[in-house]
């Protein structure tokens, strides 16, 4: 009977700590007129390997790709394939299911090797979802881009791979 509980509690813990991760993003991308163009950067995107679904809205510019679970995003990728297709990314905003697999610090997190740096403001850490900008260049529009550009994050975490954030509603 100990055992058995013990090996529920191990099984609950592990799916506790594989929960944290990204699971939708939102891009707004400038230059859509036609179908067409909506279609190319699709296809880009969907070249991605950690990209599940590409759904397109050429009414309102924006795509919102599903994500695979459990693999590591590469964001600069979402915004290197939007401006390949030869269009430019007006944002990009995610949605991160906090759990027990990401390091938070007072102004940052790392998640997967990569780090989360605010550009402004504080982590909600009792938040179950972090919706997330990113504010690096490239990622925002260039007016957005220009208001973060000579701010230094709140913190600053320790990864080879870092992007600068705010927290949206």
């Amino acid at each position: 009977m100990r055992i058995s509980l013990l090996l529920c509690f191990s099984l609950l813990w592990i799916n506790f700590v594989v929960s944290a991760q990204f699971t939708t993003v939102r891009i707004g991308v400038d230059g859509l007129t036609c179908s067409q163009c909506s279609r190319s950067v699709e296809m880009r995107l969907r070249k991605l390997n950690f990209i599940k679904d590409v759904e397109m809205d050429l009414a309102n510019t924006r795509a919102v790709l599903k994500l695979k679970p459990n693999v590591t995003i590469g964001f600069s990728q979402i915004a290197r394939a939007v401006t390949d297709a030869g269009f430019s990314v007006r944002f990009i905003d995610a949605r991160f299911t906090t759990g027990a697999g990401e390091q938070v610090q007072a102004g940052c997190f790392s998640y997967k090797n990569t780090c989360f740096e605010l550009a402004t403001g504080s982590l909600r850490q009792a938040e179950k979802v972090w919706n997330i900008r990113f504010v690096d260049k490239g990622m925002i529009d260039p007016v957005s881009y220009k208001k973060y550009q000579g701010q230094k994050p709140v913190a600053s975490c320790s990864c080879s791979t870092r992007y600068r954030i705010i927290l949206s509603e």
